[in-house]
């Protein structure tokens, strides 16, 4: 269970980090 929340969390950053790219 701590695995996937890791990669939840991991993934999440990953989508905010492609969003926030995107915005500028």
């Amino acid at each position: 269970s701590k695995v996937s929340k890791i990669s939840k969390i991991s993934k999440i950053n990953k989508i905010s980090k492609i969003k926030y790219n995107q915005v500028k």
